[in-house]
């Protein structure tokens, strides 16, 4: 007799024909009980016999694919490898990998692995970090309604380049990567992860429209883990420039980085170490309530090493005032005028262009 673990191939047809065959005599055993008729002892006996063989056949081919199945992943594992490591050390490898292939405009980058299978598209959709991190390489309009779902409870860095920190965690002058925003949804998206305190980079440019909610998300609540802001508003001819004093921002713990180009957002930060603001018009004349949120800001800004104002024409007030920043050390303006309202006992360098007396009005 076959035993419960091995079957005769060759038995298969037989095997099926004869299931075929014990169903019907099964019906027919039922009609006759039901009508009153009379059971055939040896028949029934026979019948339960068949049965008994035709189950072991069925109980030996299940393991017979069971042993298949086993044979076949083991013979892709010789042949892949990697589909053997476990979970743990796909998320190191993944690691790895996002570190040296950034996603960019035209190249996928890291997330191309999770197109490779199920397994690791499964593990990658567990690390929100990694896709926070590169949410916006492919614009706002991708993240908001392709990425950001993936970044669940992870930082979230708007960006299209990764930020370049150097040793001493500074970021070089102007730089790249702004994200164009130009609907209403994806603020709206970017709000709801400034709700949840997890933005690292807001790296972004828009039009005026976009100030109510760069108004909520910078000021509504401290973002713990904010370290570098650099935003670009583009106006449209007779909008209030000024407008962006209007909404100051939250004293974000860790934000080290300021870069405000075409607008000004006051600001008190303990961490502040460089502030660029910057006019894409040159000549721009500041008018004195900017000059004055600035100085504001700069005096509550004592750690603040770096600063740069460019084109800009400061207004010349009948009394300066005078603040002392006691650890700039580099200063960068092209107007000189800058300098009769700083005290500033530990600066190594300093660039600085002329008298914006002499610079045009636009």
């Amino acid at each position: 007799m076959l035993t419960r673990f091995s079957i005769d191939a060759s038995a298969t047809k037989t095997v099926w024909r004869s299931l075929i065959d014990l169903d019907a005599t099964c019906e027919t055993q039922e009609v006759t009980f039901t009508s009153g008729g009379s059971v055939n002892v040896i028949e029934d006996h026979a019948l339960a016999l068949r049965l008994n063989g035709t189950i072991d056949w069925l109980l030996g081919a299940i393991n017979l694919l069971r042993v298949q199945r086993s044979r076949n992943d083991q013979a892709r594992v010789r042949l892949a490898p990697v589909l053997c490591l476990s979970e743990s050390e796909l998320v190191i490898i993944f690691e790895l990998v996002a570190e040296s292939e950034a996603p960019q405009a035209k190249a996928l980058g890291w997330m191309r692995l999770s197109h490779v299978c199920g397994v690791w598209r499964n593990v990658l959709l567990g690390m929100s970090d990694l896709w926070g991190r590169d949410a916006y390489a492919f614009g706002a309009g991708v993240a908001t309604t392709d990425i950001l779902p993936r970044v669940e409870s992870g930082l979230l860095s708007v960006t299209t380049l990764r930020p370049l920190f150097d040793s001493d965690g500074k970021l070089p002058a102007f730089c790249r990567g702004l994200v164009p925003f130009r609907r209403k949804a994806e603020f709206e998206a970017l709000e709801l992860k400034a709700r949840q305190g997890l933005i690292s980079d807001l790296n972004l440019s828009g039009g005026a429209f976009a100030l109510p909610y760069l108004g909520r998300i910078l000021g509504n609540r401290s973002q713990p883990h904010l370290r570098a802001v650099n935003i670009r508003v583009l106006w449209r001819p007779k909008e209030d420039e000024t407008s962006g004093l209007q909404m100051p921002m939250a004293p974000h713990p860790n934000l080290r980085h300021v870069a405000l180009v075409n607008i000004f957002i006051p600001f008190t930060l303990p961490r502040l170490v460089s502030l660029h603001v910057v006019s894409k018009v040159k000549g721009k004349h500041m008018p004195q309530v900017y000059l004055d949120a600035l100085l504001d800001s700069l005096e509550a800004s004592p750690t603040l090493k770096d600063l740069c104002i460019l084109h800009l024409v400061l207004p010349s007030p009948p009394v300066a005032r005078n603040i002392t920043l006691p650890n700039l050390d580099t200063l960068c303006s092209d107007d000189d005028g800058i300098l009769q309202h700083l005290h500033l006992p530990a600066l190594r360098r300093a660039l600085t262009i002329g008298s914006g007396s002499t610079a045009p009005e636009t």
